[in-house]
């Protein structure tokens, strides 16, 4: 077992070593608590970046949206319209060579002017059977030219509608362009905001994974302290225990020695000699009176 001046020794160093330990671990605490503070700082800005990028995400999906739906219309705008022409193939009528004919009206003038003539004059049976021959051909004419006035009706109403649709498809298209347009700078910008989030990111996880070996390098402290602790609270215990023998041993020395002060005064007594007033007191003590 030491000594008491080599135990006071190891207490003393014990104590500087308890108190470099806790100044290093406080200062890691604090050190830890900065980086924290700004690993959260970096975080509430990539946060505040992720909110901006994910608004220009929701408008771009809402145009997104739009767009499949302008995108159908436009193809079924499309469809019609190639519908609608086959149609009018289907009619028999070339749209780009379309067949001459004669107004009606110029026919029934001829056709009336031939049975007139008929009428009116007095004509061999051939020459009136060819008469008769015409007037019968310009009434197929007639007919022909009415089918195909019809035709040319109903080709006209096709067109039209050919050509709605044209224009409809057309300027749905041109929506569809606009619209993606103004999504692909929504889509831009979006992933620009994540590029430029990437950097501050990373610099929130350098404060925390740099926050973490700090708070492992203040716990070793800590820990380190806590032994030092232990050993100083070991070692004053027997300190103490020290103390309390050296104190037991000054009190039985001091009894001894006031004790042979008691038995010397009875000595005097005995011989009749002169007693203080402390050594009556001793001997009263002691019960040697």
């Amino acid at each position: 077992m030491p000594g008491e001046e080599e135990l006071e020794a190891k207490i003393d160093a014990l104590y500087e070593t308890a108190k470099q330990l806790k100044t290093e671990r406080d200062a890691l605490n604090q050190k830890a608590r900065k980086l924290r503070e700004n690993r959260d700082e970096y975080n509430a800005k990539v946060k505040a970046m992720m909110e901006e990028a994910n608004e220009f995400k929701e408008k771009r999906d809402k145009l997104n949206a739009k767009i499949k739906v302008q995108k159908k219309r436009r193809n079924e705008a499309a469809k019609a319209a190639k519908m609608t022409r086959n149609k009018m193939d289907e009619m028999g009528i070339d749209r780009k060579k379309l067949p001459r004919f004669r107004p009606e009206e110029e026919i029934k003038e001829e056709m009336k002017r031939l049975e007139w003539q008929i009428q009116t004059s007095v004509l061999s049976i051939a020459k009136e059977r060819k008469l008769v021959d015409k007037i019968e051909k310009l009434r197929k004419e007639l007919q022909e030219t009415r089918k195909l006035r019809q035709k040319l009706r109903d080709m006209g109403d096709e067109r039209i509608k050919v050509e709605a649709l044209r224009m409809s498809s057309s300027k749905l298209h041109s929506e569809v362009l606009d619209l993606s347009k103004e999504s692909q700078k929504h889509h831009k910008k979006m992933i620009e905001i994540i590029e430029e989030s990437k950097p501050v990111r990373k610099q929130a996880d350098e404060y925390h994974h740099r926050m973490l070996d700090v708070i492992k390098e203040a716990d070793k402290k800590h820990k380190d302290l806590l032994d030092v602790r232990e050993t100083l609270s070991k070692l004053l215990e027997q300190e103490k225990g020290l103390q309390r023998r050296r104190k037991q041993r000054t009190t039985v020395a001091t009894e001894n020695k006031l004790k042979k002060r008691a038995e010397e005064a009875l000595e005097k007594l005995r011989a009749g000699q002169k007693v203080e007033l402390d050594e009556l007191m001793l001997l009263k003590e002691f019960d040697m009176m």
